[in-house]
């Protein structure tokens, strides 16, 4: 279903998200399988642009899902989960060779419980925004892309200075990438 995910609240765009993906997918060999982890979930609305992404491109991938969909200080305090399931369950069947995966937890508990080390090829951090846990999120996700893979994120800009504090504290800000103004990435060596 061809821009589907515009129905789903929340805020990932083909212009940001989007783009970001289909420039690391670019650079990758995605002739096999990828393992493609999203870090903050909220309804979904990002799961349903990349995988449509996935599956226009004909790439075989798992994606997994990371949240405990309770919300965070940035927004109201409730379960978003069956909001989730409602959005995407119906249509995975649309996603063709793109298997999704949730895992309901604590991000840096999955990080460390639900993955191996150098087990993924993208892990997109968008979590909460404050400095100390995207500190966290950054230092438990690099851990678990393979060399070659990709770290990367969203809200780098003024309006979130924790995440650009994070980010640049982790990587140094001249060894980051950008994607349409918002969209951070680091690609991986060891």
């Amino acid at each position: 279903m061809k821009n589907y995910y515009l129905s789903i609240d929340g805020w990932a765009q083909d212009g940001a998200q989007g783009k970001l993906f289909r420039d690391l997918l670019g650079r990758m060999d995605t002739s096999k399988p990828l393992r493609i982890v999203e870090v903050g979930v909220y309804k979904g609305r990002m799961t349903a642009l990349i995988c449509e992404i996935l599956a226009e491109m004909g790439i075989n991938a798992e994606y997994h899902c990371v949240d405990h969909f309770l919300g965070s200080e940035e927004h109201e305090r409730k379960d978003y989960y069956p909001d989730f399931e409602s959005a995407i369950f119906p249509l995975a069947i649309e996603f063709g060779g793109v298997r999704i995966y949730v895992h309901r937890s604590d991000s840096v508990l999955a990080a460390q419980n639900d993955f191996q080390p150098q087990s993924c090829d993208i892990v997109y951090v968008d979590a909460s925004h404050d400095y100390e846990s995207a500190k966290r999120d950054i230092d438990a996700w690099v851990k678990v892309v393979k060399p070659g893979g990709y770290l990367c994120g969203d809200d780098y800009v003024h309006c979130w200075p924790g995440v650009i504090k994070a980010v640049n504290e982790y990587f140094g800000a001249e060894k980051v990438g950008i994607v349409s103004s918002s969209q951070w990435f680091k690609q991986i060596t060891k």
